[in-house]
């Protein structure tokens, strides 16, 4: 068995990134459309001076990459993009 080189190693880790985000995406897919009891399920969307909880942006600017968090009383935090959404997620207490 020959060792990997710098250049193997990185196209591996590349590949291996590549297939764990589509597989997390995959599952985050499945889970939402789990959550929705099998109907389509529409999230409120942003309106022009929501912003993001964690960085300010104005999100409906970017309507192809918003997030939104929808709580069980209805209220919505919308982000303008998942980057945001979860650093959200992991600082709750923030």
């Amino acid at each position: 068995m020959k060792a990997m080189t710098g250049a193997d190693a990185n196209r591996y880790s590349a590949r291996l990134y590549s297939g764990l985000r589509r597989a997390c995406l995959g599952l985050l897919l499945a889970l939402v459309s789990l959550g929705a009891g099998g109907e389509e399920f529409k999230f409120p969307a942003p309106g022009l001076k929501d912003t993001c909880p964690v960085c300010g942006m104005f999100v409906s600017r970017y309507p192809d990459w918003v997030a939104t968090v929808l709580y069980q009383d209805d209220h919505a935090h919308h982000f303008d993009g998942p980057k945001d959404l979860f650093k959200y997620l992991q600082d709750l207490d923030k």
